[in-house]
């Protein structure tokens, strides 16, 4: 086929690619509105829950534009490099928290955040992969876990680590988990919203973007902990 009739065959890559491109350029578009209005509401008088209640929705917003822009580049065979830029540490996890705590509050679950006091006022990262490896790790938390609660816990480790921790008081990993950890696709034992099975993966993979390490184990007696390493520097 020549490159002619292979750009103008509806069904073939080309045009899979010119739609794909499309998408994301329309995405952008819609998102654009979406932050701009929000950042209009926030100058609006707001009761203190109210505001922390758009400030999730804000991050959120933010995070989804982060993903929009890598698809857009991976459709065009461009896989970029984590972007390290200063980030307020406190204002970062606390958004996080807030944009899963309705999702555990509807299950009747606690989802609390422990901030140590030693740590830095910010931190040199890139937002988007720590959002997505911290979001996936609260989002299965919380989705596994039926009575109890979940913790995001942050704390220096030996000075030059952040040690950031995922605790929930669900039934941990079974065996068949265990053994396919941070494979694509790979899920536990059948049952009500298993999930796809790329959680882990994505946070493992994210986690080493940013030069850390991410472990995921069983608490004795029930639960699981995940425990994320970032450099500080």
């Amino acid at each position: 086929m020549s490159e002619t009739a292979e750009r103008d065959d509806p069904g073939g890559p080309a045009a899979a690619e010119r739609g794909w491109a499309m998408l994301v350029h329309d995405m952008r578009n819609a998102l654009s509105g979406m932050l701009g209005n929000l950042a209009l509401m926030s100058a609006d008088a707001l009761s203190q829950a109210d505001r922390a209640r758009l400030q999730a929705v804000i991050h959120s917003a933010r995070l989804l534009a982060g993903l929009v822009d890598a698809a857009g580049g991976i459709a065009q065979n461009e896989f970029p490099e984590p972007r390290s830029e200063s980030q307020a540490l406190r204002p970062m996890f606390e958004a996080l928290v807030a944009n899963w705590r309705p999702t555990a509050e509807q299950k009747g679950l606690s989802l609390r955040l422990d901030l140590s006091d030693d740590l830095p006022e910010t931190i040199v990262t890139d937002a988007l992969q720590i959002g997505r490896a911290l979001g996936n790790l609260i989002g299965n938390a919380v989705k596994f876990t039926d009575t109890g609660g979940v913790t995001l816990r942050v704390r220096r480790a030996g000075g030059d680590f952040l040690c950031i921790e995922v605790e929930d008081s669900g039934p941990g990993l079974d065996a068949q988990a265990m053994a396919h950890l941070f494979e694509p696709f790979a899920r536990g034992a059948e049952g009500p919203g298993r999930g796809e099975g790329l959680g882990l993966h994505i946070a493992k993979t994210r986690a080493e973007a940013l030069g850390g390490q991410l472990e995921v184990s069983n608490i004795p007696g029930g639960g699981c902990l995940a425990r994320l390493m970032l450099p500080l520097a």
